[in-house]
């Protein structure tokens, strides 16, 4: 008799667009559950440090991957020069970042965070944690369970699309408790950012 094949289960997956709708619908009730408790915790932040969403990129790619000059983050943000220049400044002047010079070439000069910027950025983690958690917490614990075993396969296979880095920027954010860094020093550099764990993790 023979042997009936077993069926392929590749074949029968949902497509890209479909798993992307499903993150969709999760990330409307996901917010939907913030709102329960109030103004979600992004835009609390935004409001309260006077940020706009570009201003808050450039926090987090200096956050995640250290000191920048202003060409790097006009093309990182996809802005002009001039507008970079301008957001950068006001960033200055509400002293979440700095302009330090490189020690190999003193001319140049790249923007870095300061304590108080990373202190934002450690606000924000925990405040996104908090939302995620509140819209985790209605789910029963054995759909806890699948969700977590899911998004764990997601995190490795993506970690391991992209690289190092990316998981170093994915531990970085799981610490939701830690305090924020602060410079013994007073330069603009902060002590403790994601790209020192990947040198660490690299050594």
């Amino acid at each position: 008799m023979p042997r009936k094949s077993s069926p392929d289960r590749t074949a029968s997956a949902p497509s890209v667009d479909d798993v992307a709708a499903v993150l969709m619908r999760w990330s409307a009730l996901a917010m939907h559950a913030a709102r329960a408790e109030g103004m979600p915790a992004m835009l609390r932040t935004l409001h309260e440090h006077n940020l706009s969403m570009p201003m808050v990129v450039v926090l987090h790619l200096l956050a995640f991957e250290g000191p920048q000059p202003m060409t790097r983050l006009a093309e990182r943000t996809g802005l002009s020069t001039s507008a970079t220049s301008h957001l950068l400044q006001r960033l200055v002047e509400a002293g979440l970042v700095g302009r330090a010079e490189v020690e190999v070439d003193r001319r140049v000069r790249q923007i870095a965070l300061t304590p108080a910027g990373d202190a934002v950025i450690q606000e924000m983690v925990r405040q996104r944690f908090a939302d995620l958690r509140a819209s985790v917490q209605p789910l029963t614990p054995a759909t806890r369970a699948r969700l977590s075993e899911a998004l764990t396969a997601v995190i490795d296979e993506l970690g391991a699309a992209i690289g190092p880095a990316a998981r170093a920027v994915a531990g970085a954010q799981t610490d939701p408790v830690a305090p924020p860094s602060a410079s013994k020093t007073g330069r603009t550099k902060t002590s403790r950012t994601p790209r020192q764990t990947r040198s660490r993790e690299q050594a």
